[in-house]
């Protein structure tokens, strides 16, 4: 009778421990499936190893996203080496003058103060705008880089919104509509619940962040660019992305 009490108990409390742990690893074993499933010819597609399509397994030096973003081209100017970057503020539903997130659209500085001068619309989208909203340096002031990019402020962002400011890295490829297929690409190892937004944490992380896996794959393409103009002897800059 000892024995069959034991062996109860024993039984139950297996039971009790799957219930409890089943979920956590079903979470695990999908969120690693999904990181397998990035294949190696993917990787190779985009010129990067097979460990840095892998967010768990990426890291990115710190400051990176500072001379990083130096090599950003403006959609208005096509001009590269800014410092100073802006969104433009729209009204908050029902007036005001501030409150209603942005565009979504980012503008050097020079360009973004034309426009508030001017016609105060989005030269992208024409949405009409109230003030700037500068963007910060994502190293020095990683939040307030969120916020700004969090066009909607709901919080957590979608491919539109990481878009809108990786088409400044990558103005090409946006153009071509190769940006678009790369962040479809690698979306999911980042959003592992399937809930088409990612929170700060996601983002953000400057070991295992999506936008520190962007940036050293910009990081990538200047190098490479850097060698083509030494070994052709150096034609100067150019916007080969």
């Amino acid at each position: 009778m000892v024995v069959q009490d034991a062996a109860w108990i024993a039984g139950s409390f297996v039971v009790l421990l799957l219930v409890v742990l089943l979920p956590t690893l079903g979470q695990l074993f999908g969120f690693s499936a999904r990181l397998e499933a990035m294949s190696d010819a993917t990787a190779q597609r985009y010129g990067l190893p097979v460990a840095a399509m892998r967010a768990h397994e990426y890291r990115a030096p710190a400051g990176l996203e500072s001379s990083l973003l130096a090599e950003a081209e403006c959609p208005v100017c096509l001009e590269t080496g800014r410092t100073s970057w802006s969104a433009l503020a729209l009204a908050a539903p029902g007036g005001g003058g501030g409150g209603g997130g942005n565009c979504g659209h980012f503008f050097c500085q020079r360009c973004a103060m034309g426009l508030h001068r001017t016609s105060r619309r989005c030269a992208i989208c024409r949405a009409a705008f109230t003030s700037l909203e500068p963007l910060p340096d994502p190293h020095a002031d990683a939040g307030g880089w969120f916020r700004v990019v969090d066009m909607n402020r709901a919080g957590a962002v979608g491919k539109t919104e990481v878009t809108n400011v990786l088409r400044l890295l990558f103005p090409a490829e946006h153009a071509s509509g190769a940006l678009a297929r790369q962040l479809d690409d690698v979306w999911t190892a980042w959003d592992t619940e399937l809930c088409g937004t990612l929170g700060p944490d996601k983002v953000m992380d400057p070991e295992h962040g999506l936008l520190a896996f962007f940036l050293r794959k910009r990081e990538q393409q200047l190098q490479q660019e850097q060698q083509q103009q030494q070994g052709g002897g150096g034609h100067g800059h150019e916007h080969a992305d």
